[in-house]
C-alpha cells in the first residue's frame, strides 16, 4: 500500500509519547486556542481538549499493557457531511483522565459545492482506467465490488471520490475528482514487490512492512539506473553472487535477468533471498531480545553475504559447506552437493551460525 496510507503502530507512538511527556511543557497549547492541522496536546491541554462537533467516533479499543483507552474520530465537513482526507484525531484516556491527544484537524471546513459527478459515475471512470491499465486480471473482472466515498482535500479543497474495488487478490483504489471525473490518482492497496521465494519454496517478505524484519527497512534496493539489487536501503545487509566461482564479486546481486521487477522468485535468486532475510532475521532477534547491535561489531558496518560460491572454478564441485571469511568479512554459501544438502543459505541456524 502506499506509504501515505499507512496504518502505524499507535500504541508504540502514544506509550512513547507519553513516556517522554514530561519533557514537554504540560499545557503548552491552550485549551482555548484554535489548533489546526496536525495536533499533539499532552499534560494540562490534553486534559482540557474539548472534541470539535464536527467529528464522529469510528473506532474504540482498550490497551490492556498500559491501561490505557483509545477513541478515534473521524472529521466530516459542512453541511454535505463530507468526508475530510487525513482529518482523524485519537483521544486517549488513563482512567477518567484524558492523557494524549493526537491527529489532524480542521477547524471551520466546510464543503459549499455539490459534486457534479455521482458515485456510480466514479465507479465507472475507476472501472474503466482499471481495464485500461491492465490493473485488474481479466479471470476475477466478474467478481469485482466497488464502493465510492465522496471526500475533500482539506489542503486544496478539491472534491474526490475515493472509489475501492476489491476481488479474490485484488484490492485497487482510485481517487477520481468530483468537478471533471478525471483519475487523479490510483494505486493498489497489495504490495506486489519485494517479495521473494527462498530455496525451500517459502515466500519471505522483503520490506518494510515485514512483520519480522520490518525494523530494519527494505532489504532489496533501487539504484540509479532502476535496477534492484540484493542491498538493504540503508546499505547495512548485501547479498553477492559468486557464479559458481571462488570469488565473490564486486556488486551486489541484481534482478536485472529475471524481469528486475523487485519480485526475487527465480531458482537462480532463491539462495541469496534466504541468505539476505535470514542474515536480516537474526540481527533483529540480538537487537529486539537483547539490545546488541551485531552490525555495529562489523568491520564494514554492514553484513555482507555469498551465495552459489565454488572452490573449484570451471569445475562444478557442489561446494557442501558455509564459512565466515575473516579477512574479507563476508559469509560464504555454497550450494551443497544436491543430494543430501541444498544451498547452505536456506538454513536459518546456519546463517545465525556465520
Amino acid at each position: 500500500m502506499r506509504p501515505r496510507h499507512r496504518l502505524f503502530q499507535l500504541n508504540l507512538i502514544v506509550a512513547t509519547v507519553l513516556a517522554l511527556s514530561g519533557a514537554v511543557p504540560a499545557g503548552s497549547v491552550a485549551a482555548d486556542t484554535p489548533v489546526s492541522g496536525h495536533i499533539l496536546l499532552t499534560g494540562r491541554a490534553a486534559a482540557q481538549f474539548a472534541l470539535p462537533a464536527d467529528v464522529r467516533r469510528t473506532s474504540s479499543w482498550h490497551d490492556s499493557r498500559f491501561g490505557l483507552d483509545y477513541a478515534r474520530y473521524q472529521q466530516f465537513a459542512a453541511p454535505l457531511r463530507t468526508y475530510v482526507e487525513g482529518a482523524q484525531l485519537t483521544i486517549v484516556r488513563r482512567g477518567d483522565e484524558q492523557v494524549l491527544v493526537i491527529g489532524a484537524h480542521h477547524p471551520g471546513l466546510r464543503v459549499d459545492r455539490a459534486p457534479l459527478i455521482d458515485g456510480a459515475a466514479a465507479i465507472d471512470r475507476a472501472a474503466a482506467d482499471a481495464l485500461r491499465s491492465e490493473a485488474l486480471p481479466r479471470h476475477v473482472a466478474g467478481l469485482v465490488k466497488r464502493q465510492a466515498q465522496l471526500r475533500v482535500d482539506p489542503d486544496t479543497g478539491r472534491l474526490f471520490y475515493l472509489v475501492s474495488s476489491g476481488a479474490p487478490g485484488v484490492n485497487l483504489f482510485h481517487e477520481i475528482d468530483a468537478q471533471t471525473g478525471a483519475v487523479i490518482d490510483s494505486w493498489d492497496g497489495i504490495e506486489h514487490d519485494g517479495t521473494g521465494t527462498g530455496v525451500k519454496g517459502d515466500t519471505k517478505d522483503l520490506t518494510s512492512g515485514s512483520p519480522v524484519v520490518g525494523s530494519l527497512g527494505d532489504l532489496t534496493w533501487s539504484n540509479g539506473s532502476g535496477t534492484w539489487l540484493m542491498r538493504s536501503a540503508d546499505g547495512l545487509f548485501e547479498t553477492y553472487d559468486a557464479k559458481g566461482k571462488d570469488s565473490y564479486g564486486s556488486t551486489p546481486m541484481s534482478d536485472s535477468g529475471w524481469g528486475n521487477d523487485n519480485l526475487w522468485n527465480a531458482s537462480y535468486e532463491r539462495a541469496a533471498v534466504d541468505a539476505q532475510y535470514y542474515a536480516a532475521l537474526t540481527v533483529a532477534f540480538y537487537r529486539e531480545q537483547y539490545a546488541f547491535d551485531l552490525i555495529g561489531d562489523c568491520p564494514y558496518g554492514a553484513i555482507r553475504s555469498v551465495v552459489h560460491y565454488d572452490e573449484t572454478p570451471g569445475v562444478r564441485s557442489n561446494y557442501d559447506n558455509a564459512f565466515w571469511d575473516s579477512i574479507s568479512y563476508y559469509m560464504v554459501y555454497g550450494d551443497g552437493n544436491g543430494s543430501d544438502t541444498r544451498a547452505l543459505s536456506a538454513g536459518q541456524d546456519v546463517v545465525s551460525h556465520e
